[in-house]
């Protein structure tokens, strides 16, 4: 039994001893006065127990009974209730659309077998909100035994349900983290120490060229010694910022797009050389800016920092969906291999020696998880024309999944 029915079992239990205590003290009173105490304890325990119960007239085809409780589960009164529910087609209106065919399909089995009802369902309430109940009924027969009656209690079990989701959810990102810390313990192994192992050959080479006091040679090592501390230490700061994806912004604001690309570009230095175009659909929303500036900013690095030539135009837009934007960022560079297209967004993934183009081969993947845990997925293609690669990621308007995230990063 869950922690949930327990504690749903102990409400009705202590309603039952106030019962059975009120049923003493109710010596001496009149029956009305009686039947009106059972009454608001039958209600008190309905409700402390998320229950309610109901009957169905099979003969006439209608509700012949519910309780307060019922009703209740479905924003209405009993008497709401009763004349709504007039026919078995009335009563499937308050049928989840997308539960109704299992539910009419088991209702189907009950007359067929005469095994009552025991399933779990949605229903809309009159209020369009939507519940998750769980039914369970029995078949009152005549003396032919004909089927003349459903008997049955219905129990409100959302929050349990959402509890389970939840719980879901849990799991289901405790395995994308324990999957996301394997392949860093693997990969680490080897790109972590690759730079170290350079930085050790650089040193043998410093102690050969001081035995001999060549000064050119040594600035020239001592150079490469900086580069690859350099990009040790990035590759360090991003490992950090990626750890950080997955916990508190703060709160949500009025986010100008167009502004915040503007202020990229500022930050980010663009080249004269490179046209950056504003595209259209760029919202103003309320969202968590902090994490989009990263996604925005990382995407838009990328095309300047991989971009073959000294120019080039990078392109940024969003369209407007159900419930999110697609952003894209467009650029006429080399564009990517195909084999390249789900790589690119692993860690330490890059597509030209490092060093050719500086990086630690993080940014995308630092974007990639902050995407992931705002509730949107990103991916890359190529453009309808012409070269280059477009970035497009879902942006969504309403998420509480979204945790933590970090404050920077390179790609």
């Amino acid at each position: 039994m869950s922690n949930y029915q327990k504690s749903n079992t102990r409400a009705v239990s202590e309603v039952l001893v106030e019962v059975a205590t009120a049923t003493k003290a109710m010596t001496g009173k009149s029956l009305e006065q009686q039947l009106r105490e059972e009454q608001r304890l039958n209600r008190q325990a309905e409700r402390l127990a998320q229950l309610g119960f109901w009957e169905w007239d099979v003969v006439d085809d209608r509700l012949a009974y519910c309780s307060e409780g019922y009703a209740h589960m479905l924003d209405m009164t009993c008497e709401e209730m009763l004349a709504a529910r007039g026919s078995t087609e009335e009563d499937h209106r308050f049928v989840h659309p997308d539960d109704i065919q299992r539910y009419a399909e088991a209702e189907e089995q009950t007359f067929a077998s005469g095994v009552g009802l025991d399933i779990k369902y949605r229903v809309l309430t009159v209020k369009g909100r939507v519940r998750h109940l769980h039914e369970v009924s029995e078949v009152i027969r005549d003396e032919s035994g004909e089927v003349v009656r459903l008997s049955g209690t219905v129990q409100d079990i959302t929050n349990l349900q959402v509890a389970e989701r939840a719980l879901r959810t849990s799991n289901e990102e405790l395995a994308r983290s324990n999957g996301d810390l394997e392949q860093f313990a693997y990969v680490a192994s080897h790109d972590l120490k690759a730079p170290l192992r350079s930085i050790e050959v650089l040193v043998g080479w410093l102690e050969e060229d001081l035995a001999d006091v060549e000064i050119k040679e040594v600035h020239e090592n001592l150079g490469l010694l900086k580069q690859r501390t350099a990009r040790l230490n990035r590759l360090l700061e991003d490992l950090l910022e990626y750890s950080r994806a997955g916990r508190t912004v703060g709160q949500k604001s009025q986010t100008d797009c167009k502004a915040l690309v503007q202020d990229i570009a500022s930050l980010l230095d663009v080249p004269e050389t490179f046209n950056l175009i504003l595209g259209a659909g760029l919202p103003v929303i309320e969202t968590f800016a902090t994490p989009l500036e990263q996604v925005l900013r990382n995407l838009i690095s990328n095309s300047i920092k991989h971009h073959p030539a000294a120019n080039g135009t990078i392109t940024v837009a969003a369209e407007r969906h159900d419930d999110h934007y697609l952003f894209s960022v467009t650029d006429d560079g080399a564009g990517i291999p195909e084999e390249y297209v789900d790589k690119v967004f692993e860690m330490f993934q890059t597509l030209r020696p490092r060093d050719e183009v500086e990086g630690s081969g993080m940014g995308l993947a630092i974007v990639n998880r902050i995407v992931n845990w705002q509730g949107g997925r990103i991916w890359c293609e190529a453009p309808p024309h012409g070269t280059g690669t477009v970035f497009k990621f879902e942006w969504k308007l309403s998420s509480s999944k979204l945790a933590d995230h970090p404050a920077k990063g390179a790609a």
